[in-house]
């Protein structure tokens, strides 16, 4: 599984970007964004299958191929 740190997600669309090039296996996310009290705003540590990824809009950010993917479609990963 890959791992992807968002410093701050995409607020037009309540979304994150994820790279092309990670999607060759699922994602695990995490969204580090704090609000102004220093509280993160996505606490939890998400995940996402690769196929389901794909299915989203793309994007092209400096050369790079992002698949924009809602946060509310994201999963919270499973403590064991």
């Amino acid at each position: 599984m890959n791992k992807l740190n968002i410093n701050t997600p995409i607020w037009k669309n309540k979304a994150v970007g994820i790279a092309e090039r990670l999607l060759n296996d699922d994602v695990e996310i995490e969204i580090l964004y704090k609000d102004k009290n220093g509280n993160r705003l996505y606490p939890a540590t998400y995940t996402i299958k690769k196929e389901l990824a794909k299915k989203f809009p793309v994007q092209f950010i400096r050369g790079n191929k992002l698949y924009i993917v809602p946060i509310a479609k994201l999963k919270i990963k499973e403590t064991k």
